[in-house]
């Protein structure tokens, strides 16, 4: 998995839904076959396992009368920092290294960990890395997920 510009492509958009990362040519956020620190994050086919399977956990919590600004399309409250935790036994969240490159890691709350869904470009950014959002490499032609950064053209 790795951080790029983003271009709100089918390849940078990805909706939260019962679980899973998915984007609209059916590619799943996968954690792999393992679940080592370190581990590289991918995207693939619909599987089914427990390595597609994923949990938002908000940096804070908010009270009731605030929780405005859910975009139900998308799975997330908008702006709001969260983590995304893997429900594979050991619950390693993604970490972005190198300012492109995203891994599983245990959690250290740094900033490298912590992602927002952005309302205006319909994508995931980086906390770290503002300018950068979730994105397959090579325009989708790669199993290779990273965060690259955001121009939020139509195409």
């Amino acid at each position: 998995m790795q951080v790029w510009r983003t271009n709100s492509g089918w390849f940078q958009t990805f909706r939260y839904k019962d679980g899973t990362f998915i984007n609209e040519k059916g590619k799943y956020l996968d954690a792999g076959n393992t679940e080592r620190e370190g581990e590289n994050t991918i995207v693939a086919n619909r599987s089914g396992k427990k390595q597609q399977k994923w949990e938002v956990i908000y940096v804070s919590s908010m009270k009731k009368e605030n929780m405005q600004g859910y975009n139900a399309n998308f799975g997330f409250y908008k702006a709001r920092q969260f983590y995304l935790v893997s429900k594979l036994p050991m619950s390693r969240v993604l970490e972005v290294q190198g300012g492109r490159n995203l891994y599983l890691k245990m959690r250290t709350n740094r900033s490298t960990q912590k992602f927002y869904f952005d309302q205006v470009t319909k994508t995931i950014k980086s906390v770290a890395y503002t300018s950068k959002s979730l994105d397959i490499q090579n325009s989708g032609n790669s199993n290779n997920l990273q965060i690259w950064a955001t121009n939020a053209r139509w195409f």
